[in-house]
């Protein structure tokens, strides 16, 4: 099987989780988010200013409507594991676990206290495309130097697992590559 590697920086990384992350939102016609990205100033009006508080009420009420469009009430949408969300919606989901656990462990491999999502990494899988991997290496003061890489997570596809439901123990371990 062909394998594509791209190499990039943590800042154009984290904007790939971004993207990745909306994306994804909009095939499971969570259009709400577009309007959160709207509110918090990163997506803006033509002349460049954020958009006004009446601006953003139309626009909620606006993205209501395209959701009734797609038959869903307010603040109703598809899940990731919907029959309806496309493969293509479903492997950016995947790219996004497994890229954003990176960047957190990366970030901070030992967290105190509660961890967000963003540690969890690909638990579930929901297609049958071999599970992506993400490594992130860093470089010190005598040149670049590969990040210490261990196995992040042996995800698990949704139909493999035990006859009780319940998946094989793949959570809590410390590392920065995720591979299936």
């Amino acid at each position: 099987m062909d394998e594509v590697t791209l190499k990039m920086n943590v800042e154009q990384a984290h904007a790939i989780v971004s993207l990745l992350d909306l994306a994804v939102r909009i095939n499971m016609c969570q259009f709400g988010e577009f309007e959160q990205w709207a509110r918090m100033g990163i997506i803006k009006h033509r002349d460049g200013r954020e958009l006004s508080y009446g601006e953003l009420e139309t626009l909620d009420g606006t993205l209501r409507y395209v959701s009734s469009i797609f038959g869903f009430p307010s603040n109703a949408n598809f899940g990731i594991g919907s029959p309806h969300v496309s493969d293509t919606a479903k492997r950016g989901y995947e790219i996004k676990k497994v890229l954003d656990k990176a960047l957190a462990v990366h970030r901070e491999p030992n967290p105190k206290g509660l961890r967000g999502v963003n540690y969890d990494g690909l638990i579930v899988r929901y297609t049958n495309d071999p599970a992506p991997t993400a490594t992130i290496t860093g470089a010190d003061k005598n040149g670049p130097e590969p990040a210490q890489s261990e196995d992040v997570n042996h995800a698990v596809p949704s139909k493999e697992r035990s006859s009780d439901g319940n998946l094989p123990d793949t959570m809590g371990r410390p590392n920065r590559v995720a591979e299936s």
